[in-house]
């Protein structure tokens, strides 16, 4: 290894002379814990117009201990996986979900919210307004519950949406 570096204007810049600069950088306060060595290439490049090939700085901060520690991975928060469940009768589960459509000639959307039985694949309830809220939600199971034929005391309700998940919990709790 050379030891040196040749900058695009043909000067000659020590390695030393750039570990010196290097240690200054990462003496300051900004530098302490955060800047990797891209970014100190970068503010080589813009204040003394050293050109560092980046394996080379990575290199010189490596052998004179100025790189920072790797950051840690943040642990993944456990996601709520739906169960798969085996369904063998009607009203054990009921899916419900929101979609919208475009009036045409009024340049307004509507919103139909409805509630699938897995089993059967029937639509058991269903809700079509301009909005689509809790309050909606509510009304919407309650009406479909009462029409419901047989026995609702197993049945489970899924959905994608997290906040309607917990207004389910909030209606179902005793």
């Amino acid at each position: 290894m050379p030891g040196y570096t040749v900058n695009p204007d043909g000067t000659i810049v020590a390695d030393s002379t750039v570990v010196k600069v290097l240690k200054t950088y990462r003496d300051k306060l900004e530098f302490s814990n955060a800047g990797g060595y891209h970014k100190l290439k970068q503010y080589l490049r813009r204040d003394y117009g050293y050109y560092i090939n980046h394996k080379k700085l990575y290199r010189l901060c490596r052998e004179n201990d100025i790189l920072l520690p790797y950051r840690k991975k943040k642990p993944k928060k456990n996601r709520r996986i739906s169960t798969n469940r085996v369904i063998n009768g009607p009203n054990q589960l009921w899916e419900f979900d929101i979609k919208y459509g475009y009036i045409h000639g009024e340049n307004k959307f509507f919103l139909v919210m409805a509630f699938i039985d897995v089993f059967s694949r029937k639509i058991v309830g269903y809700h079509i307004g301009r909005s689509c809220k809790a309050g909606d939600l509510a009304v919407t199971l309650e009406c479909a519950l009462a029409k419901a034929s047989g026995d609702t005391s197993v049945l489970v309700l899924r959905s994608d949406n997290a906040g309607f998940k917990k207004h389910v919990q909030e209606i179902n709790a005793p």
